[in-house]
């Protein structure tokens, strides 16, 4: 998969993974980890948080509180599993791209927690602690029921029912 991302003031172009650069936070990559599926499911989380951190330190000027480092845990151990799963029933998933804290831009240091390009899809995903829809969602106009569960999301991305 040919994975082009674009920064509000730089493009950056990946066509294979480069396992020789880590952590993965290029000086100019506009997030923090990318990667195809199958790179992440065998990416040893003290890298993938390296890769976050740099990210962070680089952009905000200031390391990551313990409270982000440890919702990026959460992000890696959940997304983990649940792309395994769908591995397992759709094995096509091994080439979808993951992008975490990908830098949109023209939103002012906005950022979603994860994007996942499926090669007919973008998803993006939002990972909260609370019940509550995320301000910038009710922002745009999305409804606060829109968001799917983790089972509802391996049956949709698996192809399933």
């Amino acid at each position: 998969m040919h994975l082009r991302l674009q920064a509000a003031d730089r493009l950056w172009d990946k066509t294979t993974p480069d396992p020789a650069r880590e952590p993965r936070a290029a000086s100019i990559a506009p997030c923090g980890w990318h990667g195809a599926v199958a790179e992440f499911l065998t990416l040893d989380q003290a890298t993938f948080l390296a890769s976050l951190e740099a990210r962070h330190l680089r952009v905000m000027g200031a390391s990551p509180s313990g409270e982000q480092i440890a919702a990026w845990r959460g992000e890696y151990e959940i997304l983990g599993a649940t792309l395994r799963e769908i591995v397992a029933s759709a094995p096509r998933a091994r080439e979808w791209a993951v992008i975490f804290e990908y830098g949109l831009p023209r939103e002012r240091g906005r950022r979603p927690d994860v994007v996942i390009l499926t090669g007919s899809q973008v998803l993006v995903l939002e990972f909260k602690e609370t019940g509550g829809t995320h301000a910038w969602a009710r922002s745009r106009g999305w409804p606060g029921g829109m968001g799917l569960s983790l089972d509802q999301l391996v049956g949709k991305l698996s192809g399933a029912p």
